[in-house]
């Protein structure tokens, strides 16, 4: 057994730890924005093992892993919740609560400074993303193993969302082939009119 099918094998075993976590930092989400009344679609999931066999293929190519914990290090969005905002004009407001309301390990801005594979005329995914734990003050005693825990808390506006799942999907894994330069073209002038 190689050290990713040893992972995947701890991993589904904790799935239901994950999803559970992602789930409790999603519904303090939304409470959080009914309370200040910010109109967003909060989402949540646990990574799928199916998904993080073929993402951990691909990666241990470059990162090399010797252990699961390496393994485990690397992957920190295990647990994730999305906030598809309405306006984004609230994002500052979002942030504010995400920083009021959760322990922040780390924060990510995009677009980042990463090369695009081809020549892009729109700046691509903008996006706020936070590694996060929850406060263990809102959590019950039955509930605090969760403490320590990462959530990943990204933030953009609904249109974003829809275009880099799109993107995503077609780019980073495509079910054949790649796409043709007229293609990428596509989804750039998508991207221009969601940023617009």
């Amino acid at each position: 057994m190689n050290v990713i099918e040893k992972f995947l094998k701890s991993y589904s075993k904790e799935y239901d730890f994950y999803l559970k976590l992602a789930g409790m930092c999603a519904v303090q989400c939304e409470n959080i924005l009914e309370g200040s009344g910010i109109r967003a679609i909060v989402t949540y999931r646990a990574k799928r093992p199916d998904r993080l066999k073929e993402k951990l293929e691909k990666r241990i190519i470059d990162k090399k892993y010797k252990s699961v914990d390496a393994i485990y290090k690397d992957i920190v969005d295990l647990a994730g919740v999305r906030i598809a905002i309405y306006f984004p004009g609230d994002r500052e407001e979002i942030n504010n609560f995400i920083a009021k309301n959760f322990f922040i390990h780390s924060k990510k801005e995009f677009p980042s400074e990463a090369t695009p594979s081809y020549d892009k005329r729109f700046s691509g995914y903008w996006a706020y993303h936070y590694r996060v734990s929850l406060q263990p003050e809102v959590l019950t005693d039955s509930n605090k193993r969760y403490t320590d825990a990462i959530v990943e808390i990204q933030v953009a506006s609904v249109l974003m969302h829809a275009w880099s799942e799109v993107e995503h999907d077609l780019v980073y894994k495509p079910l054949s082939g790649e796409l043709s330069v007229e293609e990428y073209q596509i989804l750039d002038e998508l991207n221009g009119l969601v940023l617009t």
